[in-house]
């Protein structure tokens, strides 16, 4: 849709479905300019363009279900995260037939990765029955550094035994923090870590929830709002301030500052979100585009006893902590996995169906304004049978010297490749490749 046809007083949440994409089997999403990313369960990363919403990468690289997608700022870069124990490093300006610029292997299954907000070859993984891990793949050799919750567990180097891994809190999501100088987890038992991004020491702990903290996402708005959502098992959605990075010298010890520290900052809590009603059980949870704006994915469960059959997908205004949207998810089955659109000027959403993979886009309606071109233009409501005037279409010599005038600047050469200045932060653009018919049957059998 051309923007300079959308109306600017209309609202900035989400309204309907706009798109389905079904017969995927998706498992996660994630926006980026002009491009959707789709993990599926047999291992595959589709790239969408949001222009057509039609297939315009195929990235084959894992042999089991992706858990998470992220991209860098610039939208060049793709991080995969699969249960296969693998993370994936994809640079879409190479055909996908190379396959991946880096293979990171894993001590165990991966529940979800982070990208480095300015960096592309720095991320931090949550893996399965095993300590984060931060890995720096610049090199020719990638280097793993383990983030643990007992910073003198990490500095002796020595092996954890079965039963101290199991007594100990398992680390769910992680995600950076604005500018990338540390790394913000949350752990099983409901508490929140913080880690230094260049070496993985230990920086604070604080506890939260009385259950397990399932997904974080950061308001991507402005830089300077270091905001968090937190959705954990006690049925609770969480805005959290995220805390300031404490001086080295104020390093966490077994849970408590060390002797002659000031105390770690207090976490700010902004809003709680929940369902007081059905008491839902979320999935997920995101900030949307603007930062304005809170959506999450539920189950609506049972009311009364009685099922409801709906799948619902809520929204709640960040400012005032107020519930002011309740949209039904057609397929009627739980959203297990949300991405909001980062641009504030593209309100979209998509959201993976867990039983079909089906994944829902949604968004505003486009009613698209012609008076914006000519304020006399009148939009009509029905049919209405034009009136010619007598000398309305004369040829005069005025329109004759007018039409010559605009023929001849048609021929002027028009550049559109090269950017115009204050650009050069424009993202990258995908170009779409063209597969051959043995592809194409092979992608069509997939």
């Amino acid at each position: 849709m051309n923007n300079l046809l959308a109306d600017p007083f209309q609202q900035d949440y989400l309204e309907t479905v706009v798109h389905t994409l079904g017969g995927l089997n998706a498992s996660c999403v994630a926006f980026c300019g002009s491009c959707l990313g789709i993990g599926t369960i047999e291992g595959d990363v589709l790239v969408y363009t949001l222009d057509t919403m039609r297939e315009a990468r195929r990235l084959r690289g894992h042999v089991r279900t992706v858990q998470s997608l992220r991209w860098s700022h610039d939208g060049r870069y793709l991080l995969s995260a699969s249960r296969d124990w693998t993370c994936l490093l994809w640079d879409l300006a190479r055909p996908s037939f190379d396959g991946p610029l880096r293979r990171v292997k894993l001590p165990g299954p991966v529940w979800m990765a982070d990208l480095h907000p300015t960096n592309h070859c720095i991320f931090a993984a949550a893996v399965l029955d095993a300590p984060p891990v931060l890995i720096d793949c610049q090199g020719d050799r990638s280097k793993v550094n383990r983030l643990s919750d007992d910073p003198d567990v990490d500095e002796a180097g020595v092996e954890e035994s079965a039963a101290n891994r199991k007594s100990r809190q398992a680390v769910l999501t992680c995600v950076f923090v604005h500018g990338g100088a540390a790394v913000f987890g949350g752990t099983s038992k409901g508490s929140l870590l913080m880690w230094d991004s260049t070496d993985g020491v230990l920086l604070g702990s604080w506890r939260l929830s009385s259950g397990s903290i399932k997904t974080m996402s950061l308001c991507p708005s402005t830089i300077d709002d270091q905001t968090t959502v937190i959705n954990s098992t006690d049925r609770l959605i969480r805005t959290i301030r995220v805390p300031n990075m404490p001086h080295r010298d104020k390093r966490m010890t077994n849970g408590e500052a060390d002797e002659g520290s000031d105390e770690l900052e207090p976490l700010e809590t902004e809003h709680k979100f929940q369902d007081i009603v059905n008491r839902q059980q979320w999935h997920t949870a995101c900030f949307s585009g603007n930062g304005e704006y809170i959506c999450a994915g539920a189950s609506s469960g049972s009311i009364g006893g009685v099922s409801s059959g709906q799948d619902l997908f809520y929204i709640w205004e960040r400012q005032r902590g107020s519930l002011v949207k309740i949209l039904e998810v057609p397929s009627r089955e739980e959203i297990v996995d949300i991405s909001w659109h980062p641009s504030q000027q593209l309100p979209l959403a998509a959201g993976v169906g867990l039983e079909s993979g089906t994944v829902h886009v949604w968004g505003i309606p486009a009613v698209e304004r012609w008076g914006s071109f000519a304020p006399d233009f009148k939009e009509l409501e029905e049919n209405v049978e034009y009136v010619e005037r007598e000398d309305e279409f004369d040829v005069r010599p005025e329109d004759e010297l007018g039409a010559k005038q605009r023929f001849a600047h048609e021929d002027e050469f028009v550049e559109l490749e090269s950017l115009l200045p204050g650009d050069e932060s424009q993202d990258f653009v995908l170009s779409v490749e063209l597969l051959s018919d043995q592809e194409l049957n092979v992608a069509s059998q997939h």
